[in-house]
């Protein structure tokens, strides 16, 4: 069994959110709690949100990496389960001869080992995936060289954390020890040359699933948004026994957990027994790629009440940054964001995971890396955060 690569420790910070509507009910309370826990589970059925902290790392197959990701803020609701995801890419190439007198069909396979463990586990997590190469017959003297190419593409690695997750809640972080190991396994001889070379990326996330504490409105029949085209957004709404001095606050989120007032409407004027509402929103061009509203219903009373929070997913689904020429030799350019000026932070590493040069980009849609030195032929990747958003991408490029 071959081994490629060297350890490595690395720290990052949180990353974007995302929210995605799941289906799912929950009753836990016991039987002096039961109508109280019945009416939160047919809430959860359409108010459970999702939050996810992630990041992506560059290594040689063999890095370990310690991943630091945020708590649950336990003032955002009630947490029902964690998840979480390893979606790992594997690049491999080797040269193998045939040094014997005789001929020999060899069988190569490679072996991806993926372990990560935390205080927050009961149990490690680990996952073993062997992927085959191939068979090889060679004669005495001869060699077969592949050059490296994926092997393993967004291979998904999943755990799901339904129970003791008191180490999820807060607002420090949870750390996560990620130990990778890219083997070879290779039959047909016990003497042959080998050598190979290895490099993966490793998107590492959490997704906290969670039920909004707030009182859904009984009054509310129907709340949808919808694209209505390009540059807007149509809120539609139904309410059943309309009511004097009712306000509705609609309200606004780019991450589905934070929201902020956008506008507040008064209830109709003739209080019908059905009344209709619809609403026209404006897209800035900051939303980004979702954005999420939801209505704060209130009373003459003072007594308020939700809807279900709807999302829209916005035009512009095509990458958030590209990079050209590729190959490169003396420096790369990069398209951020679609045209949208944002804050960049670029890192350079080798395929073996070590750092070779970062820049900063401020307010900028587009940027050039020239190299401090000239790169030996070979792989190499980029890191990109934008540093508002958080958000991380990793490309990588083939130097000449």
């Amino acid at each position: 069994m071959e081994f490629i690569g060297q350890k490595k420790t690395i720290q990052y910070p949180s990353h974007h959110l995302t929210m995605k509507p799941f289906w799912k009910t929950l009753c836990l309370l016991g039987a002096l709690m039961l109508h109280f826990s019945c009416e939160l589970r047919a809430q959860c059925t359409n108010t459970l949100q999702s939050v996810t902290y992630d990041t992506l790392v560059a290594g040689t197959g063999n890095d370990t990496h310690v991943f630091s990701l945020p708590q649950m803020d336990p003032s955002a609701g009630t947490l029902v389960y964690a998840k979480i995801n390893s979606r790992v890419s594997v690049n491999y190439g080797f040269t193998l001869q045939n040094v014997e007198n005789v001929p020999r069909t060899f069988s190569v396979s490679v072996g991806r080992y993926d372990h990560f463990s935390s205080t927050t586990l009961s149990t490690p997590f680990t996952d073993i995936n062997t992927v085959p190469l191939g068979s090889y017959p060679l004669n005495p003297g001869n060699s077969v060289s592949r050059v490296p190419a994926p092997i393993m593409s967004q291979y998904l690695k999943s755990d799901s954390v339904t129970q003791n997750m008191a180490g999820f809640l807060g607002s420090g972080q949870v750390d996560f020890a990620y130990t990778p190991i890219t083997y070879t396994n290779l039959t047909g001889s016990n003497t042959y040359y080998y050598s190979a070379t290895a490099s993966d990326t490793i998107r590492f996330s959490i997704t906290y699933y969670y039920c909004n504490t707030f009182v859904l409105s009984a009054e509310l029949k129907d709340f949808q948004a919808t694209l209505d085209q390009p540059g807007s957004i149509r809120l539609d709404w139904t309410v059943l026994n309309e009511e004097p001095g009712r306000s509705y606050e609609i309200q606004q989120s780019t991450d589905g957990l934070h929201f902020q007032t956008w506008t507040v409407l008064s209830s109709a004027e003739t209080l019908p027994h059905l009344a209709d509402y619809s609403y026209r929103y404006a897209l800035s061009g900051r939303e980004g790629l979702q954005v999420y509203f939801r209505l704060k219903i209130m009373d003459r009373s003072g007594r308020e009440s939700y809807s279900v929070v709807r999302e829209i997913a916005l035009p512009g689904d095509s990458p958030a940054i590209r990079l050209y020429p590729n190959p490169a030799s003396e420096a790369v350019n990069l398209s951020f964001n679609q045209g949208l000026p944002g804050n960049w932070e670029l890192t350079l590493y080798s395929a073996s995971g070590e750092r070779l040069q970062q820049a900063y980009f401020n307010n900028s849609v587009s940027g050039r890396l020239v190299f401090a030195h000239k790169l030996a032929a070979g792989i190499y990747f980029i890191r990109a955060q934008e540093l508002t958003s958080r958000k991380s991408y990793v490309l990588n490029f083939l130097a000449n």
